[in-house]
């Protein structure tokens, strides 16, 4: 199964699954860990009211905190979704952007000619 498929199937799981429990089941596994850890959230706010403070959360605004520490880091469902959807968006940008530099190869192979 190519990677782009794998990225697509997680992508509509989470989709699919809203409100299934996720955080939940993140929240509960986070609070019987007894070692320091990150959380990935979508926003530090949204960490906050999940219960993560500011030595544990992270958001996209500040992923730069992760840099020089091994700690663990959860996901949350919410950012999971937005970079599954990101990387699929990119993933089909570079794709046509190929398509595009494949195609004027050619007309220049051919001019060439």
């Amino acid at each position: 199964m190519k990677i782009e498929k794998k990225l697509e199937i997680l992508l509509q799981y989470y989709l699919s699954t809203r409100r299934a429990g996720h955080t939940t089941l993140m929240k509960e596994g986070t609070n019987h860990y007894d070692k320091d850890f990150f959380v990935l959230a979508h926003n530090m706010e949204y960490g906050e009211t999940m219960g993560f403070g500011p030595k544990s959360a992270v958001s996209w605004q500040n992923l730069d905190k992760l840099i020089g520490h091994n700690k663990p880091l959860a996901i949350d469902n919410g950012p999971m979704t937005e970079l599954l959807a990101d990387v699929l968006v990119r993933i089909e940008a570079l794709k046509e952007e190929n398509k595009k530099l494949l195609k004027e190869k050619g007309k220049f192979y051919i001019s060439r000619k």
